[in-house]
């Protein structure tokens, strides 16, 4: 009788402690998926904010020089430890646009033209994508990149309303690469910045025409 009563016991604990356990799964599932979920709703509001931001912050804007400087400064306040570069065609070639301070790459920003051509310029702006360095280099460089492969390189073409007038060229060092979500972040606003810098040219034509 005793001997039953033990064995009964020893299966009810047994099976409690088997429900227990499938039940503390559960548990750290369901606040896994809470923990993913949270992360994701914190990155859009991030990326809404930053979208937000940016359009108030170019809104109106009639400068050209002012619209680069405006524009490298809030990206580089949303994205840390960050190098900005600002490449816009011209009818002739192109001109970079470089923020100032250190970044925290190592990279002279003074050299940073001097590893472009018009071929590589052309072929980024004509892409319609998102290039990495390895993208760029197939365009052909003119002079030694060994400092640009120390780093995690990305450019972004400034279209999506009409042809491309330029793009976002932002690096980091490669022991803190660029984000999937970063890269998204600026494609979000390239289309509004590239239509801004038309905007800027076009005034800037009137009022040469005027003078």
């Amino acid at each position: 009788m005793e001997q039953r009563q033990r064995n009964r016991a020893r299966k009810l604990i047994s099976k409690l402690n088997k429900e227990r356990k499938s039940q503390n799964k559960k548990i750290d599932i369901l606040c896994n998926n809470l923990i993913l979920t949270q992360k994701k709703i914190v990155e859009q509001l991030q990326e809404y904010n930053f979208t937000l931001e940016f359009c108030q912050s170019i809104a109106g804007q009639t400068d050209l020089g002012r619209l680069m400087r405006q524009s490298q400064e809030l990206i580089q306040m949303y994205f840390a430890n960050c190098g900005i570069g600002l490449f816009l065609l011209e009818s002739k070639g192109f001109a970079f646009h470089s923020a100032d301070g250190d970044c925290g790459t190592n990279l002279d920003i003074n050299k940073v033209e001097s590893f472009f051509n018009d071929d590589v310029v052309n072929y980024v702006c004509n892409s319609n994508s998102v290039c990495s360095l390895n993208d760029m280099s197939a365009a052909g460089f003119d002079s030694d990149i060994s400092e640009l492969n120390k780093l995690s390189i990305f450019a972004i073409p400034l279209s999506g309303f009409g042809k491309s007038v330029g793009f976002i060229m932002i690096w980091r060092k490669t022991g803190n690469p660029i984000k999937k979500t970063e890269i998204e972040r600026l494609c979000s606003v390239s289309p509004i910045l590239a239509k801004a810098v038309r905007g800027c040219l076009a005034i800037s034509k009137q009022l040469n025409g005027v003078i």
